[in-house]
């Protein structure tokens, strides 16, 4: 009687037969979590392409995070920030712009809210970034960042000779951190802080990590009153300085 050829044994070592031989390997192939995440492969193209195709009206509401705060803003308008003076809202971004007069001072901040209780809170993870660049021609110091940047929260500080990460402890005394690598303050890059309760503070530049803190030898100072600010101090008369943000994002857990 003739054999089908699947039948047949793989080699003459084994009782193994092809069809067993193909199937095992299929079976590996598909429980294999790096399968086809090869450069060039159909995967590692799916996830590289910019925008993943799927049909109109196809993504449904459970698929649609809805437990974090979060706030997303392009600053249409300032009017849910306190502010001073010379604070702008522009298509698309916010200006905060110094007077010409020595330590002059001007600020936005997103208040947190008492009456329902929405503030940092360490416990819950928050996030923080923002599209910023600085425009100066003199000394000046610029921040943005989480809480206040008086005695709480983490954030970035801007000079002409750089840039630093900045933390406050328990005792809401600060600490910095140098940072490298920002070439060029005065055009947009992306600033992100991630705090991770128990864990770690992690400061991005444009998606990359540039400073990391502990916080299992380390204690953060969260404080309510601000969930997020943006600030410049003028520190030579007769110029003027100004930070822009074109996007700001805050997020938490609930």
């Amino acid at each position: 009687m003739a054999e089908t050829w699947g039948s047949l044994a793989k080699d003459q070592s084994t009782s193994t037969t092809i069809d067993q031989a193909i199937a095992s390997a299929i079976s590996a192939h598909e429980a294999d979590p790096t399968a086809h995440l090869g450069a060039g492969e159909s995967l590692q193209s799916h996830k590289a392409n910019e925008v993943i195709d799927h049909p109109a009206l196809s993504v449904v509401d459970d698929k649609v995070r809805i437990d974090k705060y979060s706030i997303l803003t392009n600053f249409e308008s300032i009017d849910g920030l306190d502010h001073s003076a010379s604070v702008f809202s522009y298509i698309g971004y916010l200006e905060i712009s110094t007077t010409v007069s020595l330590n002059d001072f001007q600020y936005a901040i997103l208040p947190s809210d008492d009456q329902f209780g929405f503030a940092p809170d360490i416990s819950q993870n928050p996030i923080f970034e923002a599209l910023v660049a600085v425009s100066f021609s003199h000394d000046f110091v610029a921040s943005l960042g989480v809480c206040n940047p008086e005695d709480s929260g983490a954030g970035f500080k801007f000079t002409p000779s750089g840039v630093v990460a900045y933390w406050f402890d328990s005792d809401n005394v600060e600490h910095t951190i140098s940072i490298s690598g920002v070439a060029n303050i005065q055009i947009l890059h992306k600033y992100r802080i991630e705090i991770v309760d128990g864990v770690s503070v992690t400061w991005y530049v444009d998606n990359v990590s540039v400073a990391t803190l502990s916080l299992v030898s380390n204690d953060l100072a969260i404080t309510t009153g601000r969930i997020f600010n943006f600030q410049i101090e003028n520190l030579e008369a007769g110029y003027v300085s100004k930070i822009m943000a074109f996007r700001a994002k805050y997020e938490q857990d609930i």
